[in-house]
């Protein structure tokens, strides 16, 4: 049986995340705790720029606020940046690896593969994975702001 190994969420402002290293290779088995990768997650906080009595004067008005009227500026704002390490709350085998390190994910795609035999064969797979379940892991942060 296989089970995809997924980018996981580390903060509501990420939206993925770069592979650092794999602490395991294909054709590894995992145990339960083992350390599976380090990622790395960089969320760029968002300023508001306009006054809040534009903002105030548009909600008087009954208009929907639009997020240019919020007047956000991502440019000047400032940036958080966790590493964190991914650790499996499973156990199985590395089957292939679809994020190599240095690549960025985006949460909820796809970095891996493992499987619950060691010689499964991988090719009759459903190419969309929409029946795999995720394999479990748990994310440690590293070192956060």
């Amino acid at each position: 049986m296989f089970f995809k190994l997924v980018m996981p969420y580390i903060d509501r402002l990420a939206q993925g995340g770069i592979i650092l290293k794999w602490h395991k290779a294909e054709g590894q088995r995992i145990g339960y705790g083992d350390d599976l990768f380090d990622m790395k997650v960089e969320v760029k906080l968002r300023r508001p720029q306009k006054p809040l009595s534009e903002k105030i004067k548009l909600l008087k008005e009954g208009k929907p606020l639009r997020e240019e009227d919020l007047g956000f500026a991502e440019e000047a704002a400032p940036s958080l940046v966790y590493i964190a390490r991914i650790t499996s709350s499973d156990s199985g085998v590395l089957r292939r690896i679809s994020a190599p390190e240095g690549s960025y994910a985006n949460v909820g795609s796809l970095v891996a593969l493992v499987s619950t035999e060691e010689h499964e064969p991988i090719e009759p797979l459903d190419p969309s994975l929409s029946r795999t379940s995720e394999f479990r892991v748990v994310p440690n942060l590293l070192s956060a702001p």
